[in-house]
């Protein structure tokens, strides 16, 4: 299973998408999934912990929440992330979960990570629509974010986007969430834990509710929270 940061070998340059092609559209993470009862009003200000619990991911993987890719406008961006996803996982056995899109006048994006409690694999990503410089960080690499270029990574990973400072022209891009049905999240036995799995294995460990809170197994265990 490959580890590695991926960012694909071209630029899709004519996108033909624009700040129009979003318009009418409701904003990220205003779909399905965030109507689902106990979660709060606003989801632009949901942490990203909250979405991801056992109870959202049922609805992900069941299919009740219309994505971004479904959407006939944005077929072409989804055969070109699906394809590139084929070339970094080596699969072809995968499930979009989620898609939507981000579009930042000056503001940033903090550090989250796209933790599913789940079995198999979950490969995260990002295209980039348009916008002035603001890099994305995923765990210590960066990747610039120039228009037509797609990078994927794991769903574990820690990624952010830095303040957007140009004025004018927003910084647009879609993200995506992948299962790769054939890959596990790792390579584990069940008696094992690691950072990956401990969200799918909380019977032999400490359980904070129905979730960590987004906590990584290294902050359960530096701050005496992991017991056997």
């Amino acid at each position: 299973m490959s580890e590695s940061l991926y960012i694909s070998p071209d630029l899709f340059k004519e996108h033909g998408l624009s700040e129009s092609s979003f318009k009418g559209l409701m904003g990220p993470r205003e779909d399905t999934l965030d109507s689902i009862s106990g979660y709060t009003k606003n989801p632009s200000q949901k942490p990203w912990h909250n979405v991801l619990n056992g109870t959202s991911v049922t609805v992900l993987e069941n299919k009740k929440c219309v994505t971004l890719f479904d959407l006939d406008r944005f077929s072409h961006i989804r055969r070109w992330v699906e394809y590139n996803i084929l070339l970094y996982t080596k699969s072809n056995q995968f499930k979009c979960l989620r898609s939507w899109y981000m579009i930042n006048e000056g503001e940033g994006i903090e550090p989250h990570h796209h933790h599913y409690p789940s079995n198999n694999r979950t490969v995260s990503g990002v295209f980039f629509v348009q916008g002035g410089y603001a890099p994305l960080t995923i765990g210590k690499s960066e990747v610039v974010n120039r228009p037509g270029r797609l990078v994927l990574f794991n769903g574990y990973e820690p990624h952010q986007v830095k303040k957007y400072e140009h004025k004018g022209k927003p910084r647009i891009s879609i993200s995506f969430d992948y299962r790769i049905l054939n890959q596990p999240m790792c390579e584990c036995p069940e008696t094992q834990i690691c950072f990956k799995c401990f969200q799918t294995k909380h019977k032999y460990q400490y359980k904070e509710g129905e979730m960590y809170k987004g906590y990584t197994f290294d902050y359960l265990k530096n701050n005496d929270l992991y017991k056997r």
